[in-house]
């Protein structure tokens, strides 16, 4: 679980669609479709997740993560 937001879970929330289509595994329901839980927005993050998890390569260009 994170507790502090970075570029990653603001642009693209452990288990919204637009994460889930960048290649995140976390947790879908967990994380209530992107929006966290709690005030501010916690997440659970998967350890092994390309995206959000302790290995993350570099974030993902934003006009690749929107798509054509």
């Amino acid at each position: 679980m994170t507790d502090e937001p970075n570029m990653l879970t603001t642009a693209f929330p452990p288990g919204s669609d637009i994460a889930l289509k960048n290649g995140c595994n976390c947790a879908v329901m967990d994380n209530h479709y992107g929006r966290g839980f709690g005030n501010p927005p916690r997440f659970w993050i998967n350890e092994d997740c390309p995206l959000h998890g302790t290995e993350c390569p570099e974030p993902p260009d934003e006009e690749y993560a929107r798509g054509p």
